[in-house]
């Protein structure tokens, strides 16, 4: 609605004092001029209705008169009108379900706008019918008397209420909902699974009770502060009472438990005996347990543990008994057989230096090679034996890898030249440096494959190769190759080569042996640290190929032959190189030259592997001569097996000297030796047979039967040494040797025998020995012992005497 304010009289303003709708056009002069025609509701004061059809908008106006409230002219007149759509007003009041009525208690005039009746009651009808008043009523009191009087019936009310009350459900149901789901989170975050653990707590001591008694080992949990048992099982309840001594106490805990060092992560454990003879044993980890500090003890039955651990030291005990046995016993049957063989090989060797005929000189040949391949075998069952019972060990020193390759082809030389074969070595020259090893079970090796090789080839060449690369880590190692042009080895027989008493084929069974060289081979030199493997062909030879962990010392080999012209000739370029790289090696400008073009000047190795003049079979060898036809019928002719002596011939050729060549070899005469010896020897033959030897070396001789005898027969200032044999009846060599040494400290004493055990030469070294020499004896052997002794005594330095 709008409230108008209209004057005049002849043309009425109109002002508007409320606008409850727009009204953009004006009042309709149809009806300004029927409220100027309204005299008489003027007089009156009453209400005029007034409308006008052409309006378009369909109003209808309310005026009154207002002249006692406006001071006004004469003349004028003054309406208060509500201008209103009848239409949309009753639209919106019968929308609302309101009613009211606008009264003058005057006048008895009365407007009023009723609720709307077509309204279904429904639960709005029956709720309103409840409240009191059947709804909410309001009377405003205005000014001229008129009252304005609302009425909203509780229908009405609940039905506008609706929308926030369904608002305000939701919004309820929404915070509910939250609530829930908070709820339900909480639940399923906190108390569910306290609930679980709780469970599980439950079902873990429950499942723990389970485990500790069905448990085939005895579980118990022992308070740390008293010692007591706070769980356990029934094996513990039935084996601790037992134990002894009584460990379920304060002072046992803290001595396996101290509070002072924790326990380790692992545990300890304890062996228990109880008074029935059971043994336990305790495993003890640190735990806590309902909020303490427990000893988690698991203690299992090892009585049968306990008793196989006897019944296998026992049979340990047998079996090192049996082995010691068997040593004891193979150690006597050499001693006992290497006894006769010394009286063998003494006489044989003595028979072969007297005046015979070339047959008789065969017979014995045949004989002395069948004795010392007896001797061989009896050393390889010993190695074996050894090597089993784990008794071999290495002795490490320095040596020349060098020379000892040559000293080891330079024994096969003479039986490989006497069947018509080449035998040769080619060392790589940095092996002139030392090397630190066992040399005694490198030179093993090496005899037992070049003994292969010479006894398996009849034609071709024997070829020792020594060469140096890098193993595992860079560290250096030796290889140690013998080739040969043999019979060689079928592909099905390799694989088991190295086994003991194995012989491969018929060729190789027909040459003898018993088949331990390569086993003992093998160990030797799996002992150091290396390997030995074979390739091989039959008909075309094989290659042992030994590696070792040797690495030669750092440094320089020393330039002895600084800047010397020197030319090489070899019937083999392989043999040719390797002289060649050897001395340039030690300084020289070498270079190889072939047998047709030999140079004039400088000087020349030549290399005759075929013999030639003025040479024994068994001494084969390089000459050495300064260029010139005239000097070649001067050449010197040392052996191609010793370096050292090719060395010495060299220097001397080019320094202009007279270059004497080694004496030749003479088997009967290895050097004089100018001793007074006591040789002692329980046995006859063997006593006359070390007499023969010692007198032939040029030594004066004096025999005793045992050590008793000795001992009276020696005078320190009638002797320079005593040879004795160690094993005698009444006194033996031990005994002697410390007998000796308590009249004259230091006076040198030369064991003999047949023992290859090391302990027997440890006990004779410790009993003051000078040098223990294994029988049977020979007459190089002898002189080398004795000669270093006359040497050492001659210097009058007895605190190293030679082996």
């Amino acid at each position: 609605m709008n409230l108008l304010f209209m004057l005049g009289r002849e043309q009425l303003t109109v002002r508007r004092l409320e606008s409850g709708f727009p009204a953009e056009t004006p009042v309709p002069e149809r009806v300004q001029r029927q409220l100027r025609e309204r005299t008489e509701c003027m007089e009156a004061c009453e209400p005029a209705w007034l409308s006008d059809r052409r309006d378009p908008l369909r109003r209808m106006y309310m005026a009154l008169p207002v002249l006692r409230t406006v001071e006004l002219d004469k003349g004028e007149q003054a309406w208060l009108a509500l201008e209103f759509q009848p239409a949309e007003l009753l639209a919106s009041q019968a929308a609302s379900g309101y009613e009211f009525t606008l009264s003058d208690a005057a006048t008895g005039m009365e407007i009023s706008a009723p609720a709307a009746r077509d309204q279904a009651p429904g639960w709005q009808g029956w709720l309103g019918a409840i409240l009191p008043g059947g709804g909410v009523q309001a009377l405003f009191a205005l000014e001229s008397g008129w009252t304005l009087s609302y009425r909203y019936p509780a229908a009405a009310l609940l039905g506008e209420m609706r929308g926030a009350a369904l608002n305000s459900l939701l919004l309820l149901g929404c915070t509910f909902l939250l609530l829930a789901l908070c709820g339900l989170c909480l639940l399923r975050r906190f108390v569910l699974p306290a609930q679980r653990r709780l469970r599980q707590q439950a079902d873990s001591e429950a499942f723990l009770r389970s485990v500790f008694d069905a448990a085939p080992v005895a579980l118990c949990a022992l308070r740390r502060r008293d010692g007591q048992m706070v769980l356990e099982n029934q094996l513990a309840r039935d084996w601790l009472p037992a134990a002894k001594p009584n460990w379920k106490s304060a002072e046992w805990v803290e001595r396996v438990y101290p509070r002072a060092r924790p326990l380790p992560a692992g545990g300890v454990g304890e062996e228990l005996l109880t008074v029935d003879g059971r043994h336990l044993f305790a495993s003890l980890v640190p735990s806590r347990y309902r909020g303490e500090e427990v000893l988690l003890c698991a203690l299992s039955d090892i009585s049968l543990r306990k008793q196989a651990e006897q019944e296998l030291e026992r049979a340990k005990q047998l079996a090192d008994a049996a082995n010691e046995a068997k040593t004891a016993f193979l150690a006597i049957m050499s001693h006992e057989i290497r006894t006769p063989l010394y009286g063998v090989f003494g006489n044989l060797e003595l028979l072969k230096h007297s005046a015979l005929d070339p047959q008789q000189q065969g017979y014995v040949q045949a004989i002395q090679n069948s004795s010392a391949t007896l001797l061989g075998l009896i050393n390889d069952v010993l190695d074996v034996s050894r090597i089993e019972a784990g008794q071999l060990r290495l002795e490490a020193e320095p040596f020349s890898l060098f020379d000892l390759v040559h000293e080891t082809v330079h024994g096969y030389a003479a039986s490989a030249l006497s069947k018509g074969l080449w035998i040769y070595a080619c060392v790589d020259p940095r092996f002139c440096l030392p090397v630190r090893g066992d040399p005694h079970k490198v030179r093993q090796i090496l005899n037992n494959l070049l003994s292969n090789a010479v006894k398996f080839t009849d034609s071709g060449r024997i070829v020792v190769r020594c060469s140096v690369f890098n193993g595992e880590n860079d560290a250096g190692w030796a290889a140690i190759q013998v080739a040969d042009t043999g019979v060689g080895i079928a592909a099905a027989d390799q694989a088991s080569l190295f086994q003991p008493f194995f012989q491969a084929g018929e060729g190789r069974g027909k040459a003898g042996g018993a088949g331990l060289g390569l086993p003992i081979c093998l160990q030797l030199a799996v002992l150091m640290g290396g390997d030995i493997d074979v390739v091989s062909e039959p008909g075309l030879g094989s290659s042992f190929t030994l590696r070792l962990p040797l690495s030669p010392e750092a440094g320089a080999v020393a330039p002895l032959l600084a800047r010397r012209l020197i030319h090489v000739c070899a019937p083999v370029r392989e043999l040719a190189d390797s002289l060649s790289d050897w001395l340039n090696a030690l300084g020289a400008q070498a270079a190889v030259c072939s047998a047709e073009e030999l140079p004039r000047d400088g000087c020349c190795v030549e290399v005759c592997l075929d013999g030639g003049p003025r040479r024994r079979a068994n001494w084969p060898g390089a000459r050495v001569w300064r260029g010139g036809e005239a000097a070649r019928a001067a050449a010197v002719w040392v052996s191609l097996y010793e370096p050292a002596a090719i060395l010495h011939a060299i220097v001397a050729e080019l320094d202009g000297l007279a270059a004497r060549a080694p004496p030749a070899w003479d088997a009967a005469m290895p050097g004089r030796l100018e001793l007074r010896v006591l040789a002692v020897e329980d046995n006859e033959v063997n006593r006359q047979t070390l007499r023969q030897q010692l007198e032939m070396l040029g030594c004066r001789v004096r025999l005793a039967a045992d050590g008793m005898d000795a001992l009276q027969q020696w005078n320190a200032r009638d002797f320079d040494v005593v040879l004795t044999d160690i094993n005698m009846p009444r006194m033996d060599g031990l005994r002697l040797t410390r007998a000796i040494h308590e009249r004259e400290p230091g006076f040198p004493v030369v064991g003999t025998t047949a023992s290859n055990l090391p302990q027997d030469h440890n006990q004779a070294r410790a009993a003051g020995m000078a040098a223990v020499i294994v029988k049977p004896v020979d007459l190089a052997g002898l002189f080398q012992c004795l000669g270093a002794l006359e040497r050492s005594t001659t210097r009058g330095d007895l605190s190293q005497p030679a082996n």
